[in-house]
């Protein structure tokens, strides 16, 4: 392996997680104007990145980057998800034109309102 593609993989996510909340949500309410708020892991890579990309699909679908967030920020709020559809999602962190592994995939289902 050269030394080029090492450094091309040497930052990573870890453990991509999902909740769904409501804003102002008290625990006895039901879910209502849910999103789905993302966090994930990341250990401080070797080289600097500039930030996360993260992607959405509905069930078996295509992957599309739904939003994108500064290197300091390990959450994503997507208040965009449709409802009663399967979603995944997967994180990667980038730098330039270079792009980490995906990050774990997560499924979740958002309820109807």
């Amino acid at each position: 392996m050269t030394q080029r593609s090492m450094k091309r993989h040497a930052f990573y996510v870890l453990a991509l997680v999902a909740s769904l909340t409501s804003p102002g949500c008290r625990s006895s309410s039901p879910l209502k104007h849910t999103s789905v708020v993302l966090g994930w892991d990341y250990p401080a890579p070797a080289s600097p990145i500039e930030g996360f990309l993260v992607y959405r699909r509905m069930g078996a679908g295509p992957w599309q980057e739904v939003g994108q967030v500064g290197a300091t920020q390990v959450t994503f709020t997507d208040v965009t998800a449709p409802q009663q559809t399967l979603l995944c999602y997967q994180v990667r962190a980038y730098h330039g034109q270079e792009h980490s592994p995906p990050s774990n995939e997560l499924c979740v289902m958002r309820p109807a309102n």
